[in-house]
């Protein structure tokens, strides 16, 4: 990746390519989109040269929820100044937002059923109830934190995140259809990180 980026023009720092900073100006907007593109760049290289057409297909999906992040930052003045405008509400949730995505990863490793025990379309609910569940958990965290403008925003970001290829059509599934189960794990989640906020808040005190 380094020696690709070494061959762009104009010239991108590698710095960039090691830090998690939430851009906080337009300035540090666009130096992402920037890096974004060049990253991109490369991994299209790669994939062309390195890699087969099924194993490119699952580095795609893998990357599909960041593309589409991106398109929005990058190129919608509305989503950018939204952005710019809830930016303290991802600093202040970021440790949650962690916890958030461990557990719907956790889900999808432990919990998502066997295609031999279950339909195709039982997997599929499964999946998109696990979504649902990531997205609630960053929106509540965002809510207790800030305030519901920020949730609501914030929520819309783990949508975009979350977004793979396979699995473009969660919005057609009712969420009541969501397991008694699945409502546990994301009732778990919820209770746990307000736990902690009020934790933090008698620490404060």
């Amino acid at each position: 990746m380094d020696s690709c980026f070494n061959n762009t023009t104009p010239p991108v720092s590698l710095d960039l390519l090691y830090t998690v900073k939430i851009p906080d100006s337009m300035e540090d907007v666009s130096s992402r989109c920037l890096l974004f593109k060049r990253s991109m760049a490369c991994v299209e290289h790669y994939l062309d040269r390195c890699v087969s057409q099924r194993n490119r297909r699952i580095v795609e999906n893998e990357v599909y929820g960041a593309k589409r992040l991106y398109e929005y930052l990058c190129h919608d003045p509305t989503f950018q100044h939204d952005f710019l405008k809830h930016k303290m509400c991802f600093h202040f949730v970021h440790d949650d937002w962690d916890t958030c995505s461990d557990q719907y990863l956790d889900i999808l490793r432990e919990d998502m059923p066997r295609p031999s025990e279950q339909s195709y379309h039982m997997q599929y609910v499964h999946f998109c109830c696990a979504r649902f569940a990531y997205e609630r958990c960053v929106h509540t965290s965002a809510l207790l934190k800030c305030n519901k403008d920020s949730a609501i925003f914030l929520q819309k970001v783990a949508k975009l995140l979350s977004s793979e290829t396979n699995f473009l059509t969660c919005d057609r599934i009712d969420h009541a259809r969501c397991s008694t189960g699945r409502r546990v794990v994301v009732g778990q989640m919820l209770l746990m990180i307000l736990l902690l906020l009020i934790m933090e808040r008698i620490s404060q005190a």
